[in-house]
């Protein structure tokens, strides 16, 4: 295979890749794709002017007839290997099953929060899903145990003797969600970016298994790692 036509392969499939997020029913060019993509698609976002250059080369490569595509250029094999690895972000996008993360600290809503809170110290988290079962119904959040430290400390003390997780916890639920290992890294961060959009904080996205049981934590903080991890190979 010519380096034009792997160029032109990989450029057909970016674009049916826009003809599948097109939801307008409407026919846009690959520059106007590029550009409204761009707004929501981090790795588009990225690549854009890389991507309006290539739909002007691939102009300049091919000469359209009726009823074949001619060929009356060869590109550069960087630009090949490049709109290569661009198509195949998108259309082969690396999920969370791609990550390797730590242990998931997790409680129940009877458990002493005390303890609870000793072991997120100990282990340096701030975000601890609440199980019934193996189901996540919460996440106790730092925010939230600030918040009732605040309403409760009296002469610059706190006494937690007896208080148990339920206390502590918020009855909302807009602060996390729940995903599974196949998602895409590209879906997490439009799930933080969504959140922002409407005014909420979402502090916390649990990763699970196909049962259900906690694997993973991530949070806005890890953003920038997903993103590395997202781009480059």
């Amino acid at each position: 295979m010519t380096l034009a036509q792997r160029f032109l392969n990989a450029y057909s499939r970016i674009e049916k890749y826009f003809a599948s997020q097109n939801k307008s029913g409407k026919h846009f060019s690959f520059q106007n794709s590029v550009n409204f993509q761009a707004k929501h698609n981090e790795i588009i976002r990225r690549f854009r002017d890389d991507l309006i250059e290539y739909g002007q080369l691939r102009n300049a490569i091919v000469h359209d007839r009726v009823n074949e595509t001619e060929i009356i250029a060869e590109p550069h094999e960087e630009v090949v290997i490049k709109i290569e690895r661009i198509a195949n972000l998108l259309t082969k996008p690396k999920t969370v099953n791609d990550l390797e993360f730590k242990k998931v600290l997790t409680c129940r809503r009877d458990d002493l929060f005390s303890k609870v809170l000793q072991k997120m110290n100990e282990m340096g988290y701030s975000q601890v899903p609440v199980l019934n079962g193996k189901r996540v119904i919460n996440v106790l959040s730092s925010s939230m145990i600030v918040h009732y430290m605040y309403q409760h400390i009296e002469a610059n003390m706190i006494n937690l003797d007896g208080i148990i997780v339920n206390d502590v916890l918020e009855d909302r639920d807009e602060h996390y969600q729940l995903v599974q290992e196949t998602t895409p890294l590209l879906k997490i961060i439009e799930l933080f970016g969504e959140s922002s959009q409407k005014g909420q904080v979402l502090s916390t996205v649990v990763v699970v298994d196909k049962e259900s049981v906690p694997v993973g934590i991530l949070t806005p903080k890890d953003i920038p790692y997903l993103l590395n991890e997202m781009i480059n190979d």
